[in-house]
């Protein structure tokens, strides 16, 4: 009997050692463009951002999981923010689209928002597109190209700040 009950217990801890279960954490990004005044270009135009370096994989580590391991990633939130000059708003934008690149890996759509209203303020959260991009997030780097159209002349240049925050969907070790 005594054997049996240490049979069961050792069958019992064994099990639990490699014991994965579905675990979920969120990586984010901050890169910054410049929408240069238009003076009279009432035009779709495009913008990309300096590549992005992907911190994937340490944040995977730190998230008790590995790139092999990931189910999804998929764009969680894109915002967008005025940061000079400080009185701007958005009121100048009519629509945009945010798109997703890597090296070996076609450009992919990601987020948008249109008939922005003159009201909108200075910050924008996109309308996200539901897409899995972990073969975007675990390349080494990445870029975001935004195309934007106006319904206004801009006088200055305009700053932005771009923060796309990634949702991981993952097998975490215990």
């Amino acid at each position: 009997m005594k054997f049996r009950i240490i049979i069961l217990c050792f069958l019992c801890l064994s099990s639990l050692v490699g014991c994965t279960k579905d675990g979920q954490f969120f990586i984010g990004y901050t890169s910054h463009v410049t929408i240069p005044s238009t003076f009279g270009q009432l035009l779709p135009f495009s913008l990309n951002t300096p590549e992005i370096t992907s911190n994937a994989e340490n944040e995977f580590s730190t998230n008790k999981t590995a790139k092999n391991r990931i189910s999804s990633i998929r764009l969680n939130e894109l915002t967008l923010k005025i940061l000079s000059p400080e009185a701007e708003t958005f009121s100048f934008l009519n629509d945009l689209e945010v798109y997703i690149s890597a090296e070996g890996l076609n450009e992919e759509k990601i987020a948008y928002n249109t008939n922005i209203p003159d009201n909108v303020g200075n910050e924008i959260i996109c309308n996200t597109i539901d897409a899995d991009l972990q073969a975007f997030i675990k390349k080494d780097k990445f870029k975001i190209r935004t195309v934007f159209t106006t319904d206004e002349t801009l006088a200055q240049n305009v700053e932005i700040e771009i923060k796309p925050r990634f949702l991981v969907k993952a097998k975490i070790k215990k």
